[in-house]
């Protein structure tokens, strides 16, 4: 019987072991899916001066008033430092402009608004188209910035590339304090503070850029656009009238491994939060999608597509009803492994019932030799041996036979009822045997 209750528990163990394994593993698989978000995540955006810089100040106040979560700004020289950071993991998210950097390595979370190519020229200089910039001093924007790059595009189209004289990774927001440097190629969004006080200084003019559509041919990222007369000036208007020039766009980008929980609260605070009172050129949600180089990463895309999610609530619901099916395997499995141990536990049970039974059958049988030789025995010692023999037997099958089932059994009842009559038996006849030796022994001493 200890040997059937050893293994009837080593099954259970190991059953509960099992569905202990599933459990944690179900926890598990929840808590290491579980979307986690840092306490804090840095962007990178441009310089103090900037829009892009103003941009993700603004960006910020909407966000950490949204989310319990802290966005650290920080300053850049542009694109390219704004892309290493990010490869390198100082940065969560950054804006760069179109066509600058390679997207590779990087998430697109979305497009942000045009930046409008601006070539900017003194007054006083006898410049009113590109041609005249030929051996001018300009500035063409920091090393590694989007504004360089463009710059350079559009000189190279108009093989300006060795006339003019460029100072090297200055910012055009010195123009109004040097007045050495004849104007700059500005790549920027409307709303740019620096370049509203630039031009509103009214110590500059607007050059137009009449091969747009030639440039834009040959560059992926450069669209024609027309700056609206008056958009930096009334009454005196800056352009002074509609200016054929070019347009990228600022992107917001992100590492490839951003939580998509995070990816969806920048955009919400980008597109819901606000921010196109501050900055009306912000594109609108719906247009957002459109802007972009390239596909947006899932979760931007989800978003500006929400009816896309009810396919993706579909395939959740199908994984769902496949986990369901797994889930039934497994308990079906573990019920028909239960079913086998039952039966095999009540085949074990029954095993050492019978065993006892037979243990019972052999005692049984020995009760009856001995009720048998006490029917002739008349010595005293062996009818004590005989009563001593019972006792053991019947202590015996005390100890020995357990099992519940056994013990309400017709022939224990039996057994015991036989070992009590016979004990009976023979204490009975010891009393005899007693009494005549006593009288026996008596009636000698009398006739003597």
């Amino acid at each position: 019987m200890v040997k059937t209750d050893n293994k009837a528990s080593l099954v259970r163990a190991f059953l509960v072991w099992i569905l202990t394994i599933t459990l944690i593993g179900v926890v598990g698989f929840w808590y290491v899916r579980k979307e986690r978000l840092p306490q804090e995540i840095t962007l990178f955006t441009g310089a103090e001066g900037g829009l892009y810089h103003q941009f993700g100040l603004a960006l910020e106040e909407v966000y950490e008033r949204q989310f319990d979560q802290r966005l650290r700004v920080v300053s850049s020289p542009g694109s390219a430092a704004n892309r290493g950071a990010l490869i390198d993991g100082q940065g969560d998210v950054a804006i760069i402009q179109a066509g600058a950097v390679s997207l590779e390595e990087l998430g697109l979370l979305g497009a942000l608004y045009p930046e409008i190519v601006h070539v900017v020229v003194r007054r006083e200089l006898d410049v009113f188209q590109l041609d005249d910039l030929d051996g001018k001093r300009m500035i063409l924007g920091p090393l590694g910035s989007g504004m360089r790059l463009s710059a350079l595009e559009i000189l190279r189209a108009h093989q300006l590339m060795d006339g003019i004289i460029e100072e090297t990774n200055r910012y055009f927001g010195e123009l109004l304090a040097d007045d050495t440097v004849d104007g700059a190629v500005v790549t920027t969004g409307i709303f740019n503070p620096d370049l509203k006080e630039v031009l509103g200084s009214r110590q500059f003019r607007l050059l137009p850029i009449p091969a747009a559509g030639a440039v834009e041919a040959r560059n992926a990222h450069l669209k024609s656009h027309v700056l609206p007369m008056g958009l930096y000036g009334i009454p005196h208007p800056v352009p002074a009238e509609n200016l054929p020039t070019l347009a990228t766009t600022a992107l917001l980008v992100g590492r490839e491994d951003l939580p998509p929980a995070l990816i969806r609260n920048l955009l919400t605070a980008v597109y819901d939060g606000g921010l196109h009172h501050r900055f009306p050129a912000l594109f609108r949600k719906d247009a957002a999608k459109d802007h972009g180089p390239t596909s947006l990463v899932e979760e931007a895309d989800l978003f500006f597509n929400p009816a896309d999610r009810i396919g993706q609530l579909a395939n959740i619901m199908e994984s769902i009803a496949a986990f369901k099916e797994l889930a039934f395997a497994l308990f079906a499995g573990l019920y028909l492994l239960w079913g086998r141990f039952r039966k095999f536990e009540e085949r074990e049970k029954a095993h050492a019932i019978q065993k006892e039974k037979d243990r019972l059958d052999e005692m049984l049988t020995e009760t009856l030799r001995i009720e048998e030789a006490q029917v002739s025995e008349t010595d005293l010692e062996s009818l004590q041996r005989m009563l001593d023999e019972v006792t053991r037997i019947k202590l015996k099958a005390l100890r020995q036979l357990t099992h519940e089932s056994l013990r309400g059994d017709r022939v224990f009842l039996i057994f015991l009822t036989q070992c009590s009559s016979l004990i009976g038996k023979i204490q009975a006849k010891m009393g005899q045997v007693s009494k005549f030796g006593q009288e026996g022994g008596s009636k000698e001493r009398q006739d003597s």
